[in-house]
């Protein structure tokens, strides 16, 4: 998932659409979603499943992103492997450690304004695609011509190929099992990626096609959300 998909996924991308490969890579490249549990207990899936290989995707994807970088460019981007590396290292321990000190010791404090998380992280996403997008405007608001068509073209047959492939690798698991892979491979840390285009690719269609892909992940969890519950049921008539 962390190595062969975006060595894969980056010249099939850029062959299509030249220069979305590296978006496209990026997106391949990232660790699971933090959210993907409760994806997965919405569409019928493992949320255990789930649950460790978002962890264990988070915990590697320091290390992996750098070193697939490193093979995928060579010398043809200059990604500077080890700056990747110790940023990628401040921006996923500490918050894990910080919010697992603030699980065991704060939780009751905190309990009463869990309402007002999600919002909370709703306007950080937000901000923090609205400040990436900030520090490119001239280049990307110049890219938005005809251009963007294939972008949304590419974006939207990855995020389907993810759901197909995820699902997939669970040959011979129960559907509850190829639900939580599904979303593992398709519910990607879209933020993470939109940080590392604003901060090591920032080309106009690099950061494009990672927010698309935003708006794409927003969306066809409803359409793959309704699929999965009717194979479910559908596995459960038949037995």
């Amino acid at each position: 998932m962390l190595i062969a998909f975006p060595i894969i996924a980056y010249p099939l991308a850029n062959f299509f659409v030249p220069d979305a490969g590296v978006g496209i890579f990026l997106l391949a490249a990232m660790p699971s979603a933090m959210s993907a549990p409760l994806f997965a207990s919405l569409a019928g899936g493992s949320i255990e499943l789930a649950l460790v290989l978002s962890v264990f995707t988070s915990l590697l994807a320091p290390f992996t992103i750098p070193f697939v970088a490193a093979i995928t460019f060579g010398s043809g981007i200059d990604i500077a492997p080890l700056k990747m590396l110790t940023d990628l290292l401040l921006i996923v321990f500490p918050p894990m450690i910080l919010a697992q000190i603030v699980r065991k010791f704060f939780h009751p404090h905190i309990e009463p304004a869990s309402f007002a998380l999600k919002p909370l992280s709703i306007l950080l996403l937000g901000l923090i695609t609205t400040g990436i997008i900030a520090k490119n405007a001239a280049d990307i608001f110049a890219s938005f011509t005809i251009e963007l068509l294939p972008l949304f073209w590419v974006v939207l047959i990855f995020a389907v190929i993810t759901h197909g492939v995820g699902y997939l690798i669970g040959i011979g698991k129960s559907h509850a099992d190829k639900v939580a892979y599904a979303i593992s491979l398709a519910y990607m840390n879209i933020v993470l990626a939109i940080y590392l285009a604003g901060r090591f690719f920032p080309h106009p269609k690099t950061i494009l096609t990672t927010i698309i892909a935003l708006l794409f992940w927003t969306v066809l969890f409803a359409a793959f959300r309704t699929i999965a519950l009717k194979m479910a049921a559908i596995k459960t008539k038949s037995s």
